[in-house]
């Protein structure tokens, strides 16, 4: 029994450990919020111990608000999904044609892309 625990709680320390607490600053959504087509197939680097499913192309993307990183993608139609020991729903982070974190709502964190990952999205006309 007690294995377990020391093992829950290495395995989340070391999840806490590369994670980066970061306030999201949402839009204004009195105005349609911009959306983004993803451009082709990504697969998303991740740091050791996470995993997380190519992002197909033609996507849409909703830009939901800002980072001190960059903007702030949440998928349409879709969860996206980090795993680790968990898995837990995340956005992407992109500053201009890198996605460079994926952001945890639920935990309010970004974990890193390790490197960052090429993007190219399609800016959509707003209704």
């Amino acid at each position: 029994m007690w294995i377990c625990a020391a093992l829950f709680a290495l395995c989340t320390a070391c999840a806490t450990d590369i994670e980066q607490h970061l306030a999201l600053t949402t839009i204004c959504m009195d105005v349609a919020p911009e959306t983004f087509r993803l451009n082709a197939e990504v697969q998303p680097r991740t740091p050791s111990g996470f995993r997380v499913a190519p992002l197909a192309k033609g996507t849409l993307w909703t830009h939901v608000g800002d980072v001190d990183l960059g903007k702030v993608l949440r998928p349409t139609g879709r969860v996206l999904q980090l795993k680790s020991g968990n898995a837990f729903e995340a956005w992407i982070v992109v500053a201009g044609d890198q996605l460079i974190a994926f952001y945890l709502p639920s935990r309010g964190a970004c974990v890193f892309s390790e490197p960052a990952t090429p993007v190219s999205f399609t800016e959509e006309s707003r209704p």
